[in-house]
C-alpha cells in the first residue's frame, strides 16, 4: 500500500508538468493558426472564349504579386491568398462569381477585364461593402464617384482628348471608327469624348465581337467618306482581323487603336496589316525600374513569358493593394483599405500611382507603335493636356 502510494505521488508531477506542457503547445498551435489565417483577395476576369488568352496575363501578373507579396513577409504575418474567377463575359456569370467570392469573406475583388463587365458587377460589389479595383475599365460613367471603386487605369474622358490632339496635330479631318458594342460602356465612351474634342467627320461603324461577322462588309462601310484614319475601338482579335481586310482592301491611311489592342496576340494574328498601327495607352512597352526588371524575371522564370500591358498591370494592382492592407489592422475591410489608398502615394513598376478623392488616377499617356513586330514608344504625353 505504501509502494503504491508513493508511486502514484511521484506519478502526479510529471502528470502535471505534462499537462502543462500540452496546453502551452495547444495555446502556441492555436496562436500560430490564427497568425496563418489568409487573406483572401478575388480576381474576376474573363477567362473564356476569345478573351482568354489575354485574360491569362492578368492572371498570371495577379499571381506574380501574391507569390512576390508572400515571400516579403504576407500582409503582417498573414499569407495574401489569390481567388481567381471565370467570369465568362456573361453578366449572370459576373454576379454569380462575384457573389461567390464575397462569400467567401475577399475585402477586395479585383476586377472585370472590361469596362461592360466591371459595370455589370459595380452595384453588387460595392453595394455589399467589398471594394471594386481594377486596372482594366476605362468608362466614365464611374468617373468622380465617392464609392468603394478604384482603379489604376485612366479613363476614356482623358483618352478622348489625347486622341482628338493626336488627330488635329496630324491634320486628319475624317475619320471612320469601329465600335464593339459588346463593349459599348467602353467604345461608344471613348467615341463620345474624341467627339468633344475633335472637329472633323466621324463615320461611325458598329458591330457586336459576339455575333457572327460580316468582316468584309464592315471594311467597306469603313472605308465611306474616305477617311484619313481609322480608329480601332475593338479588341486586338477584332481589330487584326479587320486591318487585314482594310489592307487587303488597298487602305494606306494611319490605324489608331486602344490599350484593348495591345496584346501581343494582336501582332501574331494581325502580321504585316498591323504594322504601323499606333496604340494610345497609359503604358510603356518596356521601363527601367528595378520592380519592373525583377518582375520581367520571376515573369520569365515562372511563365516562359515577356511582361505584357496586361501582366504587368495584374501584378501592379496586387502590389499597391498589399501595401495598402498592411497599413490598417487584421482582418482587412474595405473601407479601411479605402482610406489608405486614398492616403497613400505608391511608386510601381509603372511608375507613381496617386488616387484623388474618388478613386479615379491620373497617368502619363504613351503613344505606341507597331514596329517590325514589336511595340515601340514613339511619345509621351501629358494627360492633364493631352500634349507631348
Amino acid at each position: 500500500m505504501y509502494l503504491y502510494s508513493t508511486a502514484r505521488e511521484r506519478q502526479h508531477p510529471v502528470s502535471a508538468a505534462l499537462a502543462a506542457v500540452l496546453l502551452a503547445l495547444a495555446v502556441l498551435l492555436a496562436s500560430c493558426s490564427r497568425e496563418k489565417e489568409p487573406v483572401r483577395i478575388g480576381l474576376a476576369i474573363n477567362l473564356s472564349g476569345d478573351g482568354g488568352p489575354a485574360a491569362e496575363h492578368i492572371r498570371d501578373g495577379a499571381r506574380l504579386g501574391v507569390e512576390t507579396v508572400n515571400r516579403h513577409g504576407g500582409i503582417n504575418g498573414h499569407p495574401l491568398e489569390l481567388l481567381v474567377r471565370d467570369d465568362r463575359n456573361d453578366p449572370d456569370d459576373i454576379l454569380a462569381v462575384d457573389q461567390d467570392l464575397i462569400n467567401r469573406g475577399v475585402p477586395v475583388i479585383m476586377g472585370h477585364s472590361i469596362s461592360q463587365n466591371t459595370l455589370v458587377a459595380y452595384p453588387l460589389v460595392t453595394g455589399q461593402n467589398v471594394l471594386l479595383f481594377t486596372a482594366y475599365t476605362a468608362t466614365s460613367k464611374l468617373s468622380n464617384r465617392d464609392d468603394l471603386f478604384f482603379r489604376t487605369s485612366v479613363d476614356t474622358t482623358i483618352y478622348g482628348r489625347a486622341m482628338a490632339g493626336l488627330l488635329h496635330r496630324a491634320g486628319i479631318t475624317r475619320i471612320s471608327a469601329l465600335l464593339d458594342l459588346d463593349n459599348a460602356s467602353f467604345s461608344e465612351d471613348y467615341l463620345r469624348q474624341i467627339r468633344k474634342n475633335y472637329s472633323g467627320t466621324v463615320n461611325r461603324v458598329t458591330f457586336h465581337a459576339r455575333k457572327e461577322t460580316d468582316w468584309n462588309r464592315i471594311s467597306a462601310r469603313l472605308l465611306k467618306g474616305d477617311p484619313q484614319a481609322v480608329i480601332m475601338l475593338a479588341n486586338y482579335r477584332q481589330t487584326a482581323i479587320i486591318a487585314q481586310k482594310l489592307r487587303q482592301a488597298g487602305a494606306t491611311f494611319p490605324f489608331y487603336a486602344t490599350l484593348w489592342d495591345q496584346s501581343p496576340c494582336l501582332i501574331h494574328i494581325g502580321g504585316r496589316a498591323v504594322e504601323g498601327i499606333r496604340i494610345l495607352t497609359f503604358i510603356a512597352p518596356e521601363y527601367d525600374n528595378d520592380q519592373y526588371h525583377h518582375f520581367a524575371r520571376l515573369l520569365e522564370r515562372r511563365y516562359l513569358r515577356q511582361p505584357t500591358a496586361k501582366s504587368m498591370r495584374g501584378y501592379e494592382m496586387v502590389q499597391i493593394l498589399a501595401r495598402a492592407m498592411r497599413a490598417v489592422p487584421y482582418p482587412p475591410s474595405a473601407e479601411a483599405i479605402k482610406q489608405q489608398l486614398l492616403a497613400t502615394t505608391f511608386t510601381t513598376l509603372l511608375g507613381r500611382v496617386r488616387f484623388n478623392r474618388y478613386g479615379d488616377v491620373q497617368r502619363p499617356l504613351y503613344l505606341v507603335t507597331v514596329r517590325n513586330g514589336r511595340f515601340v514608344q514613339e511619345q509621351v504625353l501629358d494627360p492633364a493636356t493631352a500634349t507631348p
